[in-house]
């Protein structure tokens, strides 16, 4: 049986790193390969991939991994996360998908740039956890400011993470499970509503954020 091998408490401080008698997975074009291959780290990135037993030899200083039964695969991508909700886990889980948009959009709105960077920081944990190496970051819906996302890539650059901040823009209100004729509701509803947390500023302005974030950021 070939088990996957967990390195992430095994690079550190260690110039030369080598997994050694592991079965490689490749792909040449989409046709998955498996080669028993030893792979040359040099800091935390693989500098070679080599024949068995050529490594040891060539770096005889080189802290040795021994991958004997392992399947060494290339890093996963989550193409599809919200790091916001990693601190909402459990608190709305029988709700039908409305009533979910409202309260997630709620729980996540005004929260500090620290609250969102402890978010991504365990975001990011359980997703090296479990293989992936990058992340498409669907960040909130609702208003957020140039703090949060600065807040957002200290914390990927800090674990050390690939990340692709997908910033999410709208003009439009949460009213989809909202009756058509706002103004028979209750007033103390009509108030909350009219004072929502979530009510999006003029897209102008978040688009200029957008454009300075990427200008600053970008890379």
């Amino acid at each position: 049986m070939i088990d996957r091998l967990d390195m992430t408490d095994q690079l550190d401080n260690h110039k030369l790193t080598v997994i050694a008698n592991g079965v490689l997975l490749v792909h040449e074009g989409r046709k998955p390969q498996f080669t028993r291959s030893d792979l040359l780290i040099e800091d935390t990135k693989i500098k070679q991939v080599g024949d068995r037993g050529v490594f040891p030899k060539t770096a005889a200083h080189a802290q040795i991994v021994d991958a004997t039964g392992k399947l060494i695969v290339p890093g996963l991508i989550n193409s599809h996360a919200h790091s916001p909700l990693t601190l909402a886990k459990g608190g709305f889980d029988a709700l039908d998908h409305p009533r979910f948009m409202w309260r997630n959009q709620a729980d996540t709105a005004n929260r500090t740039p620290r609250e969102v960077e402890v978010s991504a920081l365990l975001s990011a944990v359980e997703w090296i956890s479990s293989g992936a190496t990058s992340v498409v970051d669907n960040f909130p819906e609702q208003n957020f400011e140039y703090e949060h996302v600065e807040a957002l890539v200290r914390a990927y650059s800090r674990v050390g993470m690939r990340a692709t901040i997908a910033l999410r823009v709208f003009d439009r209100e949460y009213v989809d499970i909202m009756p058509s004729n706002v103004s028979a509701l209750p007033e103390q509803l009509r108030c909350e509503i009219d004072n929502s947390p979530i009510k999006p500023r003029p897209y102008r302005e978040t688009l200029e954020m957008c454009r300075r974030i990427i200008d600053d950021f970008k890379g």
